[in-house]
């Protein structure tokens, strides 16, 4: 069996522009620059995406499960950034059991076509868009 030893020093920002150059064309998700061209409409895409509105939320909201609810209020309540073992912690949860329980946030949002996500999960890291923050937290307040 072959085995492979990388060291990688340097900066936090460089680190990670250094594992997405290496991750990224086997398949570990788009890199930045991708990315960013689909949230703007780049190169090889259909246009902008266009944002949630609250009508939309609240139909993924219905269509998702209690967990999955109770993972994104926990998420919303941090939105500029909550680290993954924080929320681990906060929900007694692994990091695989947090994933799994938002599977069906990506099954209902799919419906919608080209949305942004709903949240984000980067370099051990979940992040939401505030307007999105906004409409979870009414959401599980039950308004």
């Amino acid at each position: 069996m072959a085995r492979v030893t990388i060291t990688i020093e340097g900066e936090a920002q460089e680190i990670r522009r250094t594992l997405r150059k290496l991750l990224g064309p086997m398949g570990m998700g788009p890199g930045p620059r991708r990315d960013r061209a689909n949230e703007r409409g780049g190169p090889g895409t259909h246009g902008p995406r266009e944002p949630w509105s609250p009508e939309e939320l609240t139909q993924v909201w219905n269509e998702i499960t209690v967990g999955a609810r109770r993972v994104l209020t926990e998420i919303a309540g941090r939105a500029e950034g909550y680290p993954s073992g924080e929320l681990q912690k906060s929900l007694g949860m692994d990091g695989k059991a947090i994933g799994g329980t938002l599977s069906s946030v990506g099954v209902a949002s799919r419906r919608f076509g080209a949305r942004p996500p709903i949240y984000k999960f980067r370099w051990d890291e979940y992040r939401m868009p505030p307007p999105v923050a906004e409409v979870v937290h009414l959401l599980s307040q039950g308004k």
